[in-house]
């Protein structure tokens, strides 16, 4: 498909993605002589159950070996993922200059993954989970105020336990979107009341495009150390460039409960922080 886009586009692949032709460096630097640039399909062939068992998400070193070439012709790299889990590709992104997550999309694959580069669909995903760096540091983004530090001797601590390649709800746009602030009903949520949480989303871009509106909350205290943030709704909206749109979420009691010492589902009175995107705004809730 990329081929037939592509015009005048070179395809270095034969059949079977793990077929070591598809992994010679020299065919690549050849072929790579008179290109613009260079699309790089790295991840892991297709499975299911027992062939997807595995010990280590590092890519294959001849995968890593292809990208480093690649970057080394001072040609831009544009890598496509096909893969079913996040593989390692920390030593490599660096050099990457765009990566589009393909996951395994099916047999529309080719087509889909086309409209994306060529720039006849605009992407709109977002990461439903944080892409590790390392294989060591795995560290969700639902996570605790102590997962957050490091401690290298006992006076010398860091903030970065939560560092991965790319966090939770991370994707990029062929145009750009832009936030006002946090709007709330109430400074406070009181009972069996609601808050109304209001944010404008701008496209403040040239090309229209869909944007997933994220609302993470984190409490300040409470008996069992509260998360740092925990996604508590979503809304995903299109807009035209230059439009703005006023993106509404309700909060009860229950949508800002966590589980108890003693496994009951409940929320506790205190003051909470209401996140989207670089906004914040705080409220207190009292039973």
């Amino acid at each position: 498909m990329l081929k037939k886009r592509g015009g005048r586009s070179t395809l270095i692949s034969v059949k079977g993605f793990d077929a070591a032709q598809n992994f010679d460096t020299s065919r690549l630097k050849a072929a790579a002589a008179d290109a613009d640039v260079i699309v790089l399909c790295l991840g892991e062939n297709a499975y299911a159950e027992s062939p997807g068992n595995i010990n280590d998400l590092a890519l294959p070193e001849n995968q890593m070996a292809l990208a480093r070439v690649a970057a080394a012709t001072g040609k831009p790299v544009i890598l496509v993922l096909t893969e079913g889990r996040p593989r390692l590709i920390t030593g490599i992104e660096p050099s990457i200059q765009g990566i589009l997550m393909a996951y395994w999309s099916g047999k529309k694959t080719a087509e889909a993954v086309a409209d994306v580069l060529f720039g006849d669909y605009n992407p709109a995903g977002i990461l439903p989970y944080s892409y590790p760096r390392y294989s060591g540091e795995i560290v969700l983004y639902d996570r605790k105020h102590t997962e957050d530090v490091r401690e290298i001797f006992n006076s010398d601590m860091t903030w970065d336990g939560y560092h991965p390649l790319f966090p939770f709800g991370w994707g990029l746009s062929y145009t750009t979107f832009t936030y006002g602030p946090i709007s709330l009903s109430s400074s406070s949520l009181q009972g069996s009341g609601s808050l109304t949480v209001n944010i404008t989303v701008t496209n403040s871009g040239s090309m229209a495009g869909k944007h997933t509106v994220e609302l993470y909350s984190h409490e300040h205290y409470a008996p069992i150390t509260p998360s740092m943030q925990r996604l508590r709704a979503f809304k995903k909206i299109s807009l035209k460039p230059g439009e703005t749109q006023t993106v509404s979420f309700t909060l009860q009691a229950a949508d800002l409960a966590f589980i108890h010492a003693d496994l009951k589902k409940l929320t506790e009175p205190g003051d909470f922080d209401l996140m989207i995107g670089n906004q914040k705004a705080s409220f207190s809730y009292q039973p």
